[in-house]
């Protein structure tokens, strides 16, 4: 009886051991470097570290693609052209000296992204638990996919439409 239930015990811990060893192999990489304490879920503060570091990253390519005169700083005339508006420059500049520092670029990056990623997390966080499972993950894509093609196919219906000589609007 004992050796059965050995035996049994040791059949359950191998199947477990193996469905956790193919849904690792599952997870996508940019899951797998987010989740430091390697549980299989994500919570909020180890996105935001990955934002963090991301956004950093953004921040860095962001001035040396744009520092024409390399002097560390990006001014309204470096940024000519761009829709300096949209981009934040009047935010980001916080001691309004009229050019962005490393710091406040960084500062700022750092800032938009980690406020894109709280409504991100919310959103896919379908169970409200505080934390995103790679399962919850791929609802989320799922949706997303349905919605585009959703998209795409209203998009069809409206070209058939104007190409038949009669307007339709797909928000209808």
């Amino acid at each position: 009886m004992k050796i059965k239930r050995l035996i049994t015990s040791t059949g359950f811990l191998f199947f477990f051991a193996g469905m956790t060893v193919i849904h690792a192999e599952e997870l996508p990489p940019k899951f797998v470097a987010a989740d430091a304490n390697k549980d299989g879920k994500l919570s909020k503060d180890e996105v935001d570290v990955c934002v963090n570091k991301r956004a950093d990253k953004k921040a860095e390519e962001l001035l040396q693609k744009m520092d024409v005169n390399g002097d560390g700083f990006l001014t309204k005339d470096e940024l000519k052209g761009k829709n300096l508006q949209k981009m934040g420059f009047a935010d980001a500049d916080t001691n309004a000296d009229g050019k962005l520092s490393k710091d406040e670029v960084v500062a700022f990056t750092e800032k938009k992204a980690a406020e894109k990623a709280a409504k991100r997390f919310q959103l896919v966080d379908a169970d409200k638990d505080g934390f995103v499972t790679v399962d919850e993950v791929k609802q989320f894509k799922q949706k997303q996919k349905q919605k585009q093609t959703k998209g795409e196919k209203e998009t069809k219906k409206t070209e058939n439409a104007e190409d038949a000589g009669t307007e339709e609007d797909p928000l209808l």
